[in-house]
């Protein structure tokens, strides 16, 4: 594998993903998912466990430094200047708009440092109703760079995993970081994710064909719940009578 922006008519933009042994049967479905929806785009996943992948992505194996370590060995040879979609390792893709390659195209052509490609419906939906429906918004004041499916330019990914420790901590400081850089959301999802596990567990509707304990399914109905107030949280305030009478 040679790690180089490669120069051909199209950007060379591989999704990067960040792994360990544990979710090592979750990455294979994404990996599935990703492949089957865009068959044409590069994925590069690092991981302390071997995964099977086709001979056209990269795979490097490493002893597990921590999520923002392992992604920076990953993007090592790439120049700041490149672009790369980050997701998780356990975001399985369950649509894609056909336009994927090139509004990604489009979007480093216009310069942009960072796009959010996808948000959750309530989420998605507060943006849309808040811009009127314009294709862009503004990043938030808070977690405003996201590592669910997101374009970055290498050069402020480094900054961001140097800066912080974690996932977490990553989205969680990103504000800190986009003032000099041209950061938006995209206000329509360009693919669509649904994540199958939340704090170590599946979770029951996005796994029907696992067999999952009570553990697992009484978690799942507590995290429903949690969704359900994520979603009247983001909608809170957005006067939808204002925007229906425009």
């Amino acid at each position: 594998m040679i790690m180089t922006h490669t120069r051909i008519s199209k950007p060379y933009v591989p999704i990067i993903i960040g792994s360990c042994n544990r979710y090592a049967e979750v990455l294979s479905k994404v990996y599935v998912s990703i492949k089957t929806l865009l068959p044409n785009q590069p994925v590069w996943i690092v991981s302390d466990a071997s995964v099977c992948i086709e001979a056209s992505d990269y795979l490097l194996v490493t002893p597990d430094q921590g999520w923002n370590n392992n992604l920076l060995s990953l993007v090592a040879d790439l120049p700041d200047s490149a672009h790369v979609i980050v997701t998780m390792d356990d975001l399985l893709v369950t649509w894609c708009d056909n336009r994927f390659g090139s509004v990604i195209d489009q979007l480093i052509q216009e310069g942009f440092d960072y796009v959010s490609l996808y948000a959750p419906p309530a989420a998605k939906l507060r943006r849309a109703l808040l811009s009127d429906f314009k294709s862009f918004s503004d990043v938030s004041s808070d977690y405003a760079i996201s590592t669910m499916v997101s374009l970055i330019r290498v050069g402020l990914l480094r900054t961001l995993l140097r800066q912080t420790d974690s996932p977490w901590s990553f989205e969680r400081r990103s504000c800190r970081f986009t003032a000099h850089h041209r950061c938006i959301n995209l206000n329509y999802n360009l693919v669509v994710v649904s994540n199958l596990i939340v704090k170590g567990r599946r979770i029951q509707w996005r796994s029907p064909e696992m067999k999952l304990g009570l553990i697992d399914k009484a978690f799942s109905v507590q995290y429903a719940f949690k969704v359900l107030g994520y979603s009247v949280k983001q909608l809170w305030g957005v006067n939808f009578g204002k925007f229906l009478l425009k």
